[in-house]
């Protein structure tokens, strides 16, 4: 955020100086009244209201910061500055199509600036604006060193599904930047959620070497390896993501499950136990645990554990089955009917919700086009409106992967595994999204 809306002048008010000075310190809060004092005696300054504008955004006051913004156009129509501020107003508030048409006026008042060419492009891939690409390609010639430019271009290939251009635009990018670590790991992330499993864990061991040991990182590379069938190096890597950060779940539960789908529960069960503490309310991981327990014959604590999942995801089937068996493996086989008989219930439910899903095939590979040709939101209010199922979850995911709503996508992706457990393209893009919300502010 810069620190002030308009070049500096000779002679300029005290007040407006030192608001800015606060302002390049972050100090947003003693910044603004300083400038509402300035303002009330020079209400055209278009620099002061530009501040303002700036100030109020750092405060997360965005209306108020698009008005001050507007403010700040009208007074300096011709100043680039003016309308680049007005434009990041807009674009924080979400109104990309508006943001985007201040940036342009910005671009056309000092064409190639790189800065602005950055938040155009951005608010086009925000707009679905097909001018996308094309603008991110003129931000990369006019910085070609700016990282983040060929970064963000293979992000928006990737969230239209435009694999090949991605992969491409993201190779180009380590070629020219070979020794960077966030480069490789936003690699190994878009290659997992393709289930390119072996060339993902290639680009995150690659990153790890380069110094990229945060727990994303390495739980990313965990998953990919043990998707590729190297359950010890996967092991590892979670193990090292888990000293990374021993707050995060999510590696222990990676770990837990891998070892229960490899037959191994006893080794298993550590890593779920401690899932469950950092996690009490997931019912997966109650739902693992429960399993990771039946293998080692601690039924008590299974049938406990199952019954803390139904509890925490009363929709789920799996559950009542585990549980279920469970009873009738044990003796008590009315209660086990009754939850074999709930189990079928939801089971058929959910296989309902799946064919009406199915036969509105129509509608979904509608969605799935909207979203392909950058249209995200009307593919995630079209994915929305059908039955809730896997396929259906799956899209809206997708699409608020596209939208930038990672942990949405994260919530929705979920559910999408509560239902469909086997489907390794929810796992893979669940891994992948959980790694962007992560990195979201």
């Amino acid at each position: 955020m810069c620190a002030s809306a308009m070049p500096a002048r000779a002679g300029e008010d005290p007040a407006l100086v030192e608001a800015e000075r606060l302002m390049a310190q972050k100090d947003y809060k003693r910044a603004e009244p300083l400038l509402r004092d300035f303002l009330a005696k020079n209400p055209s300054n278009a620099r002061a209201h530009g501040n303002m504008a700036l100030a109020l955004l750092g405060l997360k006051r965005k209306a108020d910061a698009v008005a001050e913004g507007r403010l700040g156009a009208v007074f300096a129509p011709e100043v680039p500055e003016a309308r680049y501020i007005y434009g990041l107003a807009l674009s924080a508030d979400g109104r990309h199509v508006d943001a985007a048409r201040e940036f342009r006026k910005a671009d056309e008042l000092r064409p190639g600036q790189a800065r602005i060419l950055g938040a155009l492009a951005a608010a086009y891939a925000a707009a679905d604006d097909e001018r996308t690409a094309a603008t991110y390609a003129r931000l990369i010639a006019a910085a070609p060193k700016d990282v983040d430019a060929r970064a963000e271009l293979a992000d928006y290939y990737w969230g239209v599904e435009k694999y090949d251009e991605g992969n491409r635009t993201m190779d180009d990018a380590i070629k020219a930047f070979p020794g960077n670590a966030g480069l490789l790991r936003r690699y190994g992330r878009a290659l997992s959620a393709q289930e390119r499993y072996t060339d993902a864990a290639a680009r995150l061991a690659e990153a790890r070497r380069l110094g990229a040991t945060d727990t994303g990182t390495l739980d990313l590379l965990g998953n990919a390896l043990g998707q590729s069938g190297d359950v010890a190096a996967a092991l590892e890597a979670f193990d090292a993501a888990i000293a990374a950060d021993g707050a995060d779940p999510a590696p222990r539960h990676d770990a837990g499950r891998l070892l229960v789908a490899h037959g191994q529960p006893a080794r298993a069960l550590p890593y779920l136990e401690g899932a469950a503490r950092l996690a009490p309310s997931d019912g997966e991981v109650q739902l693992d645990l429960g399993r990771a327990c039946e293998g080692v014959d601690r039924l008590s604590d299974a049938e406990t554990a199952y019954r803390a999942a139904i509890r925490l995801s009363p929709k789920l089937s799996r559950p009542h089955f585990a549980l279920g068996s469970l009873l009738n493996r044990t003796g008590r086989r009315e209660e086990g009917a009754r939850e074999l008989a709930i189990h079928r219930t939801l089971f058929d439910e959910a296989s309902a919700r799946f064919s009406e899903t199915e036969q509105r095939g129509a509608e979904m590979s509608l969605a799935w086009r909207e979203l392909q040709t950058g249209k995200a939101a009307d593919a995630l209010a079209r994915f929305r409106s059908m039955p809730q199922s896997a396929p259906a979850l799956y899209g809206q995911a997708s699409a608020l992967s596209r939208l930038g709503r990672h942990r949405d996508a994260v919530a929705a992706l979920e559910q999408a595994r509560s239902l469909a457990p086997a489907d390794q393209r929810i796992e893979a893009l669940l891994v992948a999204e959980r790694d962007a919300a992560r990195d979201a502010p």
